[in-house]
C-alpha cells in the first residue's frame, strides 16, 4: 500500500508569477524566523480536517488545488530579504499515510503533523505548504497541513480551513469581503505608495513615543531550571463561570470581552511585579479595512499597550485607561518593522537597557472552535479547571492566550521557568480569575486588586 515515503505529487499552473516588495508583516515575520529557528510556534500552523466518506483522493488534491490557485500567498516564495514572488507553477507533493480504525489514524495524523514540523520552511524556494492525507482502505479519511506562518495568520488560516471544508463537503465557500481581500504583493505595494508611507510615518512616531514610555522589562529570572527540568510550561484555564463574569463586566463597562481580560491582567502583572507602569505587547489582527478583513497573508504585527496602573484606581478607571491605551496601539500597529526596529534601539540607547518584549498578550476569541470541542463537563465548577503541561520555547517571558470566551472561557499562560515556576502559572491565573469574578460583582478598588492579585481579598 502507499505510504507517505511515496508522495503523490500535485503540479499545475496556478495563475501569473508575480514579484515585489514584502508586506510589513511579511517582514517583521521574516527576521523573526530568523532570529529564533527554533521557535515552532511562530513557524508552523497546522491544520488536520476530516474528509468526509465518499471522498476521494482526487478530490481533496483538487480541494488544495483550488485553495493554492486562490490565494497566492499559499504559493509565494521569499528569494531575499524583502522580496517576495509569488509562483505560477506549483508542485506539491502531497503524502499518503495508511491506517486502519481510530486510533491507527490519529496516530497516523500526529505522525503527519510532526514530520512536517521536523525542520523549517526554506523560505526562499520551498512552497510554504506541506500536505498529507491519511488513507484507510484506499478511502482518505484526513486531511493534514502545515503551513509556513509566511503564508498565514491565525486569521488567516481559519480561511483557509472553511474554504477547504466547503470544498470537502461538496458546498461553496461564500466569505464576505473575499472579492475584495488584497493578496500580498498588492498589499506591499499599497504600503510602499506615498499615502502608505504617510500612513507609515504616523505610526512610527507613536511606536517612538511608547517605547519611551515602556518599562524595559516586566518579569526578570528569579529561578534556576536545572538540565532535567522541563524550562517552559504553559497552564490551561477553562470555566464557564469565568466567562459569564467577563460578560457581565463587559455589559456594564460598554467595553469589548477581550479587554476586560487584558485589563485584569495589567492588575496582576502590576500588582505581582510591584511595577507602576505596565507594558504587554498585544498581537493584532490589522484586519479593519475592507481590503485586509478577509485577506489570507501574514498581517498580525505588535501593539505595544504601555498603562500607568498607579493612576489607575479602581478596576473601572483602570479598564478606561487599558481601552484608550489598546486603541491607540492598535491604530498603529502595522509599521515598516525596519523602521520600528531602529526606533526601538534608539530608545534602548537612551534608556541604557533593551526592551526585551517579554510579556505577551493573544486573543484568539474570534474562533472559538479552532481548538476544538472542550471535554463533556469541562470548567462547569466554582473555580475553573487549571492544569500546567510542558511547552515549548518562545521568545518571550509570558503570554497570555484567549482562546474563547463564548459560553465558557478558555485561557492559557505560557511561562518561561526562569521567571514563574509551575506553582506560579496556577497562582497567576487563579489571580486572573479572582480580579474577572470579584469585578463582575461590582468595581474593585485598587487596594482590593492588589490583595486578590496576590491570593486574598482587601
Amino acid at each position: 500500500m502507499t505510504d507517505s515515503r511515496t508522495p503523490t505529487v500535485l503540479e499545475f499552473e496556478a495563475g501569473p508569477a508575480r514579484r515585489g516588495p514584502m508586506t510589513w508583516g511579511q517582514a517583521k515575520l521574516h527576521r523573526e524566523l530568523q532570529d529564533h529557528p527554533d521557535d515552532r510556534y511562530l513557524a508552523f500552523l497546522p491544520l488536520d480536517l476530516t474528509v468526509p466518506q465518499g471522498v476521494t483522493t482526487d478530490e481533496v488534491l483538487g480541494a488544495l488545488r483550488t485553495v493554492l490557485t486562490a490565494y497566492e500567498s499559499l504559493r509565494t516564495v521569499y528569494p531575499r530579504r524583502g522580496v517576495q514572488s509569488v509562483l505560477g507553477r506549483v508542485r506539491l507533493a502531497a503524502h499518503l499515510l495508511p491506517a486502519e480504525g481510530p486510533q491507527a489514524r490519529a496516530r497516523a495524523a500526529r505522525e503527519l503533523c510532526d514530520r512536517f514540523r521536523a525542520a523549517p520552511f526554506e523560505t526562499a524556494a520551498e512552497l510554504p505548504l506541506r500536505a498529507g492525507i491519511v488513507t484507510e482502505g484506499g478511502r482518505p479519511v484526513r486531511l493534514v497541513l502545515v503551513l509556513s506562518h509566511m503564508a498565514v495568520d491565525g486569521l488567516a488560516l481559519q480561511i483557509v480551513e472553511d474554504h477547504l471544508i466547503a470544498l470537502l463537503s461538496g458546498g461553496v465557500h461564500v466569505r464576505r469581503g473575499q472579492e475584495i481581500a488584497a493578496h500580498p504583493v498588492d498589499l506591499a505595494l499599497e504600503q510602499h505608495s506615498p499615502a502608505g508611507l504617510r500612513r507609515g510615518a504616523r505610526a512610527l512616531a507613536h511606536w517612538e513615543d511608547v517605547y519611551g514610555r515602556a518599562p524595559a522589562a516586566m518579569l526578570t529570572a528569579r529561578h534556576t531550571v536545572t538540565p532535567d527540568e522541563p524550562r517552559y510550561r504553559e497552564g490551561f484555564m477553562i470555566s464557564a463561570r469565568l466567562a459569564e463574569a467577563v460578560r457581565v463586566v463587559s455589559e456594564r463597562t460598554g467595553t469589548g470581552r477581550s479587554t476586560i481580560v487584558l485589563t485584569a491582567f495589567q492588575a496582576v502583572l502590576a500588582a505581582r511585579t510591584g511595577r507602576t507602569r505596565t507594558a504587554v505587547t498585544s498581537i493584532s489582527a490589522n484586519r479593519s479595512t475592507p481590503r485586509t478583513a478577509a485577506a489570507v497573508t501574514t498581517l498580525a504585527q505588535d501593539a505595544l499597550i504601555v498603562v500607568d496602573c498607579a493612576q489607575a484606581g479602581p478596576f473601572g478607571r483602570l479598564t478606561g485607561l487599558t481601552r484608550e491605551e489598546s486603541l491607540r496601539a492598535y491604530r498603529y500597529s502595522a509599521v515598516d518593522p525596519a523602521a520600528q526596529r531602529a526606533a526601538r534601539e534608539r530608545a534602548d540607547a537612551g534608556r541604557g537597557t533593551p526592551f526585551a518584549r517579554d510579556v505577551v498578550y493573544n486573543d484568539m476569541s474570534a474562533y472559538p472552535e479552532a481548538t476544538g470541542p472542550l471535554p463533556p463537563g469541562a470548567g462547569r465548577g466554582e473555580l475553573a479547571d487549571i492544569r500546567v503541561e510542558t511547552a515549548a520555547f518562545m521568545p518571550v517571558h509570558a503570554y497570555l492566550t484567549v482562546y474563547r470566551l463564548d459560553g465558557t472561557a478558555e485561557i492559557t499562560l505560557w511561562a518561561d521557568g526562569r521567571c514563574l515556576g509551575e506553582r506560579e502559572v496556577v497562582e497567576w491565573l487563579r489571580a486572573l480569575e479572582r480580579v474577572l469574578l470579584a469585578a463582575a460583582t461590582g468595581d474593585v478598588p485598587a487596594v482590593e486588586l492588589a490583595a486578590l492579585a496576590h491570593g486574598g481579598r482587601g
